[in-house]
């Protein structure tokens, strides 16, 4: 009997021992946590991209059933009336917010209690003001996404969240726009071009993506990456963060320049 119970003592962790085992633990874990974090933002900023993708689009093609194919709607409208037409009656929204409500590039000098779910301002990664669109109308919709109306009528913003305290592009902000090439001036002068048959929005034109494939450069001598990582996007491409995962199978590609 006693021999047993001096087996079980022989056998037992010392102290030291335990503590040396739960360092270890903790140093593990400090070192895989913050990828685990990061791992699971990106999954989750892609989920709500993909499911509000799916949702502008699904509004696109049944206002394409009821007003006829998108290239001859009346591109003269102005948002919101836009908008209101062509969108609003297959996107149920909780609240709009007006321009004269958001603490965008004209209101946030001078107005700071605004909520942020109206906010039309985004930052870069380093903390920049980047310059999105704004003053314009923006509607909350019922998941927590906020579509702010571009300056022209065939491009809208997205708040991926409009409850996180402040909007980063290429995490929360990105923009869609329609998945042809679409010039308004041509569109007045009755010209249309081959690839301008609207038939779904896209993060960013076709073209972006022979860009992501071979690292090329843009009009302005600047690739894809450069653009995300500056915040801003390409005038004929569109936004260049939305390509980037877009393009890459609706996956965070390895060298995305923003943190999330």
């Amino acid at each position: 009997m006693g021999h047993h119970k001096y087996s079980v003592l022989k056998n037992a962790f010392t102290l030291a021992e335990v503590l040396i085992t739960l360092g270890i633990i903790g140093v593990v874990a400090a070192m895989t946590l913050p990828v685990v974090i990061a791992n699971y933002k990106k999954n989750l900023v892609v989920s709500r991209l993909k499911s509000t993708y799916s949702l502008m689009n699904e509004a696109f093609r049944r206002s394409v059933a009821d007003n006829g194919p998108a290239i001859y709607w009346d591109y003269n409208l102005k948002n919101p009336e836009f908008w209101n037409r062509y969108y609003a009656p297959y996107i149920e929204s909780v609240k709009i917010c007006n321009w004269g409500e958001q603490d965008s590039a004209w209101t946030e000098s001078w107005n700071t209690n605004l909520q942020r779910a109206c906010s039309a301002i985004a930052y870069n990664s380093e903390g920049k003001r980047v310059n999105i669109n704004n003053n314009q109308n923006k509607y909350l919709l019922k998941n927590g996404v906020g579509i702010i109306l571009g300056g022209t009528n065939d491009n809208f913003g997205i708040d991926l969240n409009i409850n996180k305290t402040r909007m980063v592009y290429g995490v929360d902000y990105f923009t869609l726009l329609p998945n042809g090439t679409f010039r308004q001036e041509d569109y007045n002068k009755g010209l249309f071009y081959s690839d301008s048959e609207f038939s779904s929005l896209r993060l960013a034109r076709g073209e972006a993506c022979l860009l992501f494939t071979n690292g090329g450069k843009t009009s302005d001598g600047k690739t894809l990456i450069q653009h995300c990582a500056e915040g801003y996007g390409h005038w004929s491409l569109g936004n260049t963060c939305g390509a980037l995962i877009q393009c890459n199978g609706w996956e965070v590609p390895k060298d995305y320049p923003v943190r999330f």
